[in-house]
């Protein structure tokens, strides 16, 4: 044998033993990405429920069966409203309620801290916030005539209003003091969970404080009186859900899934609102909440807006001229930020709001 052909020979078996290593590799790096897609897609969904009755539609669509296949792999977790971002950003939820105008509140630092968000899913529209008044306050309906806010205001003065910091609640009473002849800065600012700031109105130096649905019932049963109703204030509030970027990227399918379980929940709360009432009401008292009669929960109810469909959704969130339209909301809640001196903390792009994209691919795939 020359030496030519020995060195072909092994150069051959050198190529051999290459290709096959490479194949190799291929092959186990296919079954690891296999392994791994597969475990991805198996995860359990893991979704935050506040303890209140719009809040916990998710139980009664998971308590149904009406997420499908995800259905099994939907773990409900139990959460207050105001530790959401918490829980999201410590890895604790995959999917988190909140409002849009939180979201453009939150989403930016929460991206400069390593734990970007995405909001994914508006749910419904909500009209319940509003304020309501210690004993001796008179309602802001009592004034009439072109002072009638000034006048409403001037009852404040060296008195308390209790309001969550940075919440819809503070950027709809400064969009209300606007134009009135009040500098919103100068009213005596208490920062407060709405729980707290319904209960400070026992403080003889409270005047008033903001409420949700839940706390504008128990306020009421307490003998306390609406300062200023939603009407007044004209905001809408868009509610809806929100995700870990990476939850978005790695688990699309889940989040279409859950869109097309969610549509399915409000189209039952709404054509069966007994069946609804009684699985809302039972979660909420395993919560520690007082048990509602099924004409306050109707009442409470009254509050939202839900689209039963991604049709109906689009209408209202996404078309230009919709009842609630995000982008309105979203301009509206950065010039709050910007009048508040937070235009570095504000978005700068809507590129975090995938809502058309979902609601877009549920219309594709919900059955």
């Amino acid at each position: 044998m020359t030496e030519t052909s020995g060195s072909t020979r092994r150069g051959a078996l050198w190529v051999f033993v290459a290709a096959a290593i490479v194949i190799a590799l291929g092959a186990i790096g296919y079954l690891a990405w296999t392994r791994s897609s597969q475990q991805t897609a198996a995860a359990d969904l893991r979704v935050s429920v506040p303890p209140f009755v719009d809040t916990a539609f998710t139980q009664v669509g998971v308590e149904k069966g009406l997420f499908g296949p995800l259905n099994p792999r939907i773990k409900l977790v139990d959460t207050t409203w105001e530790n959401q971002y918490d829980v999201l950003s410590g890895g604790g939820l995959d999917v988190s309620m909140s409002t849009l105008d939180e979201f453009v509140n939150k989403s930016r630092n929460l991206a400069a801290a390593g734990k970007p968000v995405v909001f994914v899913l508006p749910a419904w529209k909500f009209r319940g916030l509003g304020f309501y008044a210690a004993k001796g306050v008179r309602p802001y309906s009592d004034f009439t005539g072109p002072n009638a806010k000034a006048d409403f205001l001037a009852q404040l003065r060296g008195k308390k209003v209790v309001v969550p910091d940075g919440s819809v609640f503070a950027q709809a009473l400064r969009a209300f003091v606007e134009g009135s002849g009040v500098a919103y800065d100068d009213l005596q600012l208490v920062n407060a969970s709405l729980d707290s700031a319904m209960n400070s109105l026992a403080d003889s130096s409270v005047a008033v404080v903001a409420v949700g649905s839940q706390q504008r019932f128990e306020a009421e049963r307490r003998g306390y009186v609406e300062a200023i109703s939603p009407e007044a204030l004209g905001l809408d509030v868009i509610t809806g859900f929100v995700t870990p970027e990476a939850v978005w990227k790695t688990r699309k399918a889940d989040v279409i899934a859950f869109a097309c379980g969610w549509y399915k929940t409000t189209a039952l709360v709404t054509q069966d609102p007994r069946l609804a009432y009684a699985t809302t009401n039972a979660y909420l008292v395993s919560r520690g909440a007082s048990n509602l009669t099924f004409e306050e929960y109707s009442a409470l109810r009254a509050y939202n807006v839900l689209p039963r469909s991604p049709a109906e959704a689009t209408g209202l969130f996404i078309a230009q001229d919709g009842g609630a339209n995000w982008k309105k909301v979203w301009d509206r809640s950065v010039k709050a930020m910007t009048d508040a001196g937070k235009t570095g903390e504000a978005p700068a792009n809507t590129d975090q709001f995938v809502a058309p994209q979902v609601i877009s691919e549920a219309a594709a795939s919900c059955r």
